[in-house]
């Protein structure tokens, strides 16, 4: 009887069944393909977020600037250096009473080590406004809409920047502006 049993059990054995290694090497392999596949997917998107999230960085950068940068041209009086990515003006503070300029604020705008700053004289205050700029170019025109280098014909001023941010060593992000302002109290 001993051995009926023992049989039994055996055969019992079988139909529970089991996975055999050629089974079990199978599933891995197609659970690797899927967790390659899902980590890719996770990959490009978190790339395509970063590029999103610098695109939005710089882009505000560069608005902000250039709004800036703007306020600060229509109150110019007067240009008092220049170069393509060096500006210096001077912005009147105070009146007197028969409209005569009283105090000035010297505003030194420049473009130095990828970022462009802007320095008042009154408080001494340098701030950078945007950064991850690759070029600048400032440009003045005389009244007519001409280039000029002449800082007393000098009507207008124009400002060409281009952000880039750049992720291990791979362009994701860039934004160009480029605006031109009328110096409306330049005599």
């Amino acid at each position: 009887m001993r051995s009926l049993s023992h049989s039994g059990s055996r055969a019992r054995l079988q139909q529970a069944g089991g996975f055999t290694l050629v089974e079990l090497m199978m599933a891995a392999a197609i659970a690797t393909f899927i967790l390659a596949a899902v980590l890719s997917s996770y990959i490009c998107m978190l790339r395509g977020f970063t590029a999103l999230a610098n695109y939005a960085q710089i882009h505000q950068q560069a608005g902000i600037a250039v709004e800036k940068f703007a306020k600060d041209m229509r109150e110019v009086n007067n240009v008092a250096s220049f170069t393509s990515s060096y500006l210096k003006v001077s912005i009147p503070t105070n009146f007197t009473a028969t409209g005569t300029i009283s105090g000035t604020n010297i505003i030194t705008w420049s473009y130095t080590n990828q970022a462009l700053r802007r320095t008042e004289s009154i408080t001494g205050l340098t701030r950078t406004l945007a950064t991850n700029v690759t070029s600048l170019t400032l440009s003045l025109y005389d009244k007519n809409g001409s280039n000029t280098a002449t800082l007393s014909s000098a009507k207008g001023v124009q400002i060409d920047i281009h952000l880039r941010k750049d992720v291990q060593s791979r362009t994701v992000s860039e934004d160009f502006r480029s605006a031109r302002f009328d110096l409306r109290n330049v005599p």
